[in-house]
């Protein structure tokens, strides 16, 4: 989560979204680590746990996702 702003950064720019695409993207950082805090005290299981937990739902999501799009 730490180099998380600047992967962001890098990533966006790469793909050609604007400024305010980006600041939105940059912006759920905070939501994301106050989520992966809070599900780690209630689970008692560690933060990089969580993350990586969270990390692979929304990738297994996006696969979903263009599967989807591509048989329709």
């Amino acid at each position: 989560m730490i180099n998380a702003g600047g992967l962001i950064v890098i990533y966006m720019e790469s793909r050609h979204h604007s400024l305010e695409e980006t600041m939105k993207a940059i912006e759920q950082i905070e939501d994301r680590i106050g989520k992966i805090i809070s599900i780690s005290k209630h689970s008692h299981r560690p933060t990089h746990e969580i993350a990586h937990q969270l990390a692979d739902e929304r990738i297994l999501k996006k696969r979903k996702e263009r599967e989807a799009s591509r048989k329709a």
